[in-house]
C-alpha cells in the first residue's frame, strides 16, 4: 500500500493485478454472496475484512488500518459511526454497489504522474477541495457524463479493456479520467484547506489565542460550516462576513441535511467564508451576530447534547456574546426587592413587574412574585387589582406592609425579620443569603428603615 493511499483504492488495485474483479475478489476472500463494496469500506464497515485481508495479502495489520477514516479517529471524531452520517466525511450514497453520491473525488493530475495511480485517504474528506501540488480543484464525478466515481464498478459494466483499472477510467463510460478538465484554485484556497489539514495531522491547532485540540477545532468548525450552509439565517451570516450569499445556500428546494454532500464547487466557497471568518476571528465574528439580533440558540442548534456537543472554546464565545438567559432571584432577594419597590411605591402597593426588572429576572416570573407579595401581604397592581394576603385585608381592615431584611437567627439559617407590622400576620421564615451588591444595598436600606420605625413607636406622639 502507498502511503496515504485510501484502502478501497488498494484493494481495487489488488484485485486489478490478479486479473479480478472487486466482486470476484470479495467472495474469494469473504465468501459467496458477500458484496464487500455494498458498505463504504474506508470507513472499516466490514468487520473482519481488514483481518482476512492482512492475512492473504502478506501486509501489516496497522498499514492497512492506516488507509481507513479510522486512522482520523481521535481528532476528526471520538469515535467514527460505522453506518450513516459522519461529520466531514464525503458520503457515498449507496444503491446496492451502484452509486448516487458523490463521496470519491480525485485530481487528473496526480493520477497522471503517478507512478502507480491511487486514490487517496484524504480526499475523501470535505475540506479538501484543491490539489495543493497541482494547485487545481478535484473532481468529485466524470466530466463527460457527470457520473460519481466508482471505480469498483469498471470490470462489471459493459467495459473491461485489460490494462485499465477504475482508478483511471470512468465505470460508465470509459472516459480517462486523467485527461478530465481542471479548474484552477488560488492560493488564499490552498492556504485555507491547508490550515485544516495541518490541524488534522498536528492534532491540534492555534486558536483564539489559545491551543484548542484537533477534535473539539473540528466539532466547532462543523457547527460553524452549518451555519454557513443554513439558508435559514444565511443573509445576516454572510453579510457580517460582507460577503455575497451563494445561490446554493439561498436555494432551499435542493436542501438535504448537510455540507458534505455539496458539490466540491459549493464546499470551495464554503472553505473560503470559513477562512475568511478565522482570519477576522470567531470572538468578533459572534459579537457582530451579537448585534443583528441572534441568539445563542441560533448557533448552538447544530450540536446535540449526545452525538455532537458544543466544544467548550465555541460555546464559551457564543455564551458571552449571546446568552440573553434572565436571571432567577432566591427567594431571600426576592423578598428584598419586594420591600425596596414597596417602600418605593409608597409602602402599600408595587408593581410585580417592576420587581422583576430590578432583579433582571424575566418578566414571566411575575407569577411568582405576585404569590411571594401575596405571603408578604402586599399588593400587586400589575393586572388592576390588589393581591390580598391575609383575612384582614380581605374583610377590608387595613394593616401596615411588613419590612424586614435578612439575618442570622439562631440556629445559623439566614431568615427574614419583620421590624414592624402585624407579626401574626408574616411569620419570619427561611431564605436564602445572597452576598449580591443589591441584596446589600436593600438590606442596608430595610436596616434605616427599621431604626426609623423603632423610633418612632418609642416616641410620646405614639
Amino acid at each position: 500500500m502507498i502511503a496515504g493511499e485510501a484502502f478501497s483504492s488498494w484493494f481495487i488495485r489488488l484485485a486489478d493485478a490478479h486479473g479480478m474483479s472487486v466482486q470476484q475478489l470479495g467472495f474469494w476472500l469473504m465468501g459467496r454472496g458477500r458484496q464487500v463494496f455494498a458498505e463504504d469500506v474506508d470507513r472499516g464497515a466490514w468487520e473482519h475484512l481488514l483481518d482476512t485481508v492482512a492475512v492473504a495479502a502478506g501486509q501489516p495489520l496497522g498499514t492497512l488500518a492506516a488507509g481507513t477514516l479510522r486512522s482520523y479517529e481521535g481528532v476528526l471524531w471520538g469515535e467514527l459511526p460505522r453506518q450513516g452520517t459522519a461529520r466531514w466525511v464525503l458520503p457515498i450514497i449507496k444503491r446496492c454497489t451502484l452509486r448516487d453520491g458523490y463521496g470519491v473525488q480525485y485530481c487528473p493530475l496526480c493520477l497522471a504522474t503517478d507512478e502507480a495511480p491511487h486514490l487517496r485517504l484524504v480526499w475523501r474528506l470535505a475540506f479538501t477541495v484543491a490539489c495543493p501540488e497541482h494547485g487545481c480543484l478535484l473532481l468529485d464525478r466524470c466530466d463527460r457524463c457527470n457520473s460519481p466515481v466508482a471505480p469498483h464498478r469498471w470490470r462489471t459494466g459493459a467495459l473491461r479493456e485489460l490494462g485499465s483499472s477504475g482508478i483511471v477510467r470512468c465505470q460508465a463510460c470509459g472516459a480517462d479520467r486523467r485527461r478530465s478538465r481542471i479548474g484552477g484554485a488560488g492560493p488564499p484556497l490552498i492556504a485555507a484547506q491547508a490550515r485544516l489539514t495541518d490541524a488534522l495531522q498536528k492534532g491540534h491547532t492555534a486558536l483564539e489565542g489559545q491551543s484548542v485540540h484537533g477534535l473539539s477545532f473540528f466539532a466547532g468548525a462543523a457547527m460553524i460550516w452549518s451555519l454557513l450552509d443554513d439558508p435559514r439565517d444565511a443573509l445576516a451570516v454572510w453579510d457580517e462576513l460582507e460577503l455575497d450569499v451563494p445561490t446554493f445556500v439561498q436555494s432551499t428546494a435542493e436542501r438535504y441535511g448537510s455540507f458534505e454532500r455539496r458539490s466540491v464547487f459549493e464546499r470551495a466557497q464554503l472553505l473560503e467564508a470559513f477562512e475568511r471568518l478565522l482570519c477576522r476571528g470567531v470572538d468578533d465574528f459572534i459579537r457582530g451576530l451579537s448585534l443583528r439580533g441572534f441568539s445563542s440558540r441560533s448557533l448552538l442548534r447544530f450540536s446535540t447534547s449526545v452525538r455532537a456537543p458544543a466544544p467548550f472554546w465555541y460555546w464559551s464565545i457564543v455564551r458571552d456574546h449571546l446568552d440573553r438567559t434572565m436571571y432567577t432571584a432566591s427567594d431571600g432577594e426576592l423578598d428584598e426587592a419586594i420591600r425596596h419597590q414597596l417602600r418605593i411605591d409608597g409602602g402599600c402597593f408595587a408593581r410585580a413587574s417592576e420587581v422583576c426588572r430590578l432583579l433582571g429576572m424575566a418578566t414571566s416570573s411575575s407569577a411568582r412574585v405576585g404569590r411571594r407579595m401575596r405571603e408578604l401581604g402586599a399588593h400587586s397592581i400589575d393586572r388592576g387589582h390588589p393581591f390580598q394576603a391575609d383575612r384582614g385585608q380581605r374583610s377590608g381592615r387595613s394593616r401596615t406592609p411588613a419590612v424586614g431584611c435578612l439575618s442570622d437567627g439562631p440556629d445559623g439559617r439566614s431568615t427574614v425579620r419583620h421590624h414592624f407590622g402585624p407579626v401574626s400576620a408574616i411569620s419570619a421564615e427561611p431564605a436564602r443569603r445572597s452576598d449580591s451588591p443589591l441584596s446589600a444595598m436593600l438590606c442596608e436600606a430595610c436596616m434605616s428603615r427599621s431604626m426609623m420605625a423603632s423610633a418612632m413607636v418609642g416616641s410620646p406622639s405614639h
